[in-house]
């Protein structure tokens, strides 16, 4: 049961990552929230880096990622973000940010079972 509660949440993050870019009516918005991490539980502990960038004037004004304790959240992250977290097996590898890219662009990227990276323009 733990486990299809794991899966069904790593599939909402896919989907989220996916469509989470917004850009409102007016011109000077360029709203986003982009997020990527595994779809399945680690195996066993796992040493995991993270990473989060904004390119052409694109700001991060929040970052979240799984640590070994839980969900981290960084206000105004000094950028480029990296960190490494040591994860235990049966945690779910998982980071986003929020912030404007309305003249640019937020990446974010995890390694956990294997690499992952979402960005949004």
């Amino acid at each position: 049961m733990k486990s299809k509660i794991i899966l069904m949440t790593c599939i909402s993050l896919i989907i989220a990552a996916t469509f989470s870019c917004s850009k409102s009516s007016n011109s000077n918005s360029g709203t986003c929230t982009v997020s990527t991490g595994d779809t399945g539980p680690l195996a066993s502990n796992t040493s995991v880096p993270y990473s989060a960038s904004a390119t052409g004037g694109a700001t991060i004004s929040s970052l979240t990622y799984q640590d070994s304790t839980g969900m981290t959240t960084v206000k105004n992250p000094a950028l480029p973000f990296s960190k490494t977290v040591n994860l235990p097996g049966g945690a779910t590898v998982s980071i986003s940010a929020t912030g404007n890219a309305k003249s640019g662009e937020i990446t974010v990227a995890s390694n956990g079972n294997y690499p992952n990276s979402a960005s949004c323009p």
